[in-house]
């Protein structure tokens, strides 16, 4: 069942990155009636181009081709042994809109990575610490023990899905897309219809679409609009209408605040309820969400004193808790954009989140990490960061650069990140970063493991030994077409 929430029509729409209901199914326009047209002689035949009821060349088509190069640097384990990736994204899209008022849209992607086996493997078997930081990937490479295999090559669907009105008031998307809520630049609590979560150093968000129904009723004149989803995926997709999911949000313009609420129910999981804002403040943009969970999910782990005994099972190297109480998530920041020189813009800015749902030092990050129950980013207790992002001095503002450090406070581990863009040959980019790791050793920015060999209900867990990683660099070329 449909639930119906709130949306903001044109400013809060815009944070979302998403064309606003015009740019999806343009201006309203005059109907025409065809059986009237038809009996009168006298005038014209009817032209349904110019009508807009049909549009010459309604189908587009386009896509992105995605090359990268990562390579990090390891702690005392020589320059052979460092690891590289060359992941390779290539998306091809079907734009079709046969008029105004209806379109769809399919995006296709293609990965793979050269540097890994068909299953996904690297040929050393044990990958890179700072993989999650570089290239993206959930958890350090080669610590997971899930018995998961990922195709290499791989094709999936980022995106499929149908839009259209109904009496040009109510607008309806049906299938896989992105939406994304929530006003933070690092931490997005509220962002939680995707299963997964955004890596906040990739530029990008190389996340796939979520299958869902979308409802949205724009009340412009009140800066206001009603939003109701049906999640038909909730982590793994919904086979019977039990396991459907229901997303209820409200947004509205007040003065110059913008600000959301939103609640989401899934099968099996307890509800989440969230809200954001933002706002100017005197010279400075000022943005806070936050959400609740009122039931905490999954277990709670802590390492047992002298843990990891070699031979020993894993299960008996940790406690394990279940979460009963509720739990809450929050961030928040602002930031400040000046000209650092003649039409040259430039913003700075900090954040900070408090996670309850994290940990308050690194001991339990090994158990997590064995069990797959490692999530990077929000594992802490307590993050901030701060962020330095500025137009370039070429003449066509081609060129942005991005400086950002991360801290875990709660590890006190940090890393810090110099991104570079150049947009040349109009549609060609490329893009190149580099990263240093400090602070506590075994702490979620400057991880390390060793581990010894280990069972755990009865499967062998080989011996673990992961350095940790001073610097990774990167490169990539981006053309879109």
């Amino acid at each position: 069942m449909l639930a119906f929430i709130f949306l903001v029509s044109t400013g809060a729409l815009a944070q979302t990155s998403r064309p606003n209901e015009n740019d999806m199914f343009g201006a309203p326009q005059k109907s025409v009636n065809r059986d009237q047209e038809g009996l009168e002689s006298s005038k014209p035949a009817h032209d349904a181009f110019a009508s807009g009821e049909v549009i010459d060349n309604a189908l587009q088509i386009g896509g992105l081709l995605y090359q990268r190069f990562n390579y990090s640097v390891l702690k005392n384990s020589g320059a052979s042994n460092d690891p590289v990736s060359m992941p390779t994204q290539f998306d091809m899209y079907l734009d079709a809109r046969p008029n105004d008022r209806v379109r769809g849209f399919v995006d296709a992607r293609f990965l793979y990575d050269s540097s890994r086996d068909q299953y996904g493997n690297t040929g050393s078997g044990t990958g890179a610490a700072s993989a999650q930081y570089s290239s993206g990937s959930s958890a350090p490479s080669g610590l997971s023990t899930a018995n998961t295999a990922v195709v290499n090559p791989q094709t999936v669907i980022d995106q499929a899905w149908l839009k259209f009105d109904v009496d040009r008031t109510v607008f309806v998307t049906a299938g896989k897309q992105h939406v994304k809520w929530g006003t933070s630049r690092f931490w997005n609590p509220t962002d939680v219809l995707s299963t997964q979560k955004r890596d906040p150093l990739i530029p990008y968000d190389l996340r796939l679409g979520t299958n869902m129904v979308k409802v949205a009723l724009p009340l412009e004149g009140k800066k206001s609009g009603l939003y109701a989803i049906t999640l038909l995926e909730n982590t793994t997709p919904a086979s019977t209408a039990g396991q459907l999911g229901e997303a209820l949000r409200a947004e509205t313009v007040i003065a110059n605040a913008e600000m959301g609420v939103d609640a989401v129910y899934r099968f099996n999981t307890a509800p989440v309820y969230g809200a954001d804002i933002s706002a100017p403040l005197g010279p400075v943009d000022v943005y806070l969400e936050g959400a609740y969970v009122a039931s905490a999910p999954g277990a709670h782990y802590d390492l047992v004193p002298n843990g990891f005994t070699s031979g020993s099972d894993l299960a008996n190297e940790y406690t394990q808790a279940q979460n009963q109480q509720s739990a809450a998530q929050v961030s928040g920041g602002v930031n400040y954009s000046f000209g650092w020189r003649e039409n040259r813009l430039a913003t700075v800015g900090v954040e900070y989140f408090y996670n309850q749902l994290g940990y308050k030092d690194a001991r339990s990050y090994p158990v997590l990490i064995f069990l797959n129950q490692y999530q990077p980013f929000y594992t802490g207790r307590e993050y901030a960061a701060f962020y330095l992002t500025a137009e370039g001095p070429d003449s066509e503002k081609h060129t942005s650069y991005t400086f950002s450090t991360l801290a875990n406070l709660s590890d006190s581990s940090y890393i810090s990140r110099v991104d570079f863009s150049w947009r040349f040959l109009t549609y060609l980019t490329f893009d190149a970063f580099v990263d240093d790791h400090y602070g506590r050793p075994g702490g979620e920015f400057n991880f390390a493991l060793n581990t010894p060999a280990m069972t755990y209900h009865g499967s062998n867990i080989p011996a673990t030994s992961v350095p940790a990683t001073v610097v990774d660099l990167g490169v990539a070329l981006r053309l879109a077409f």
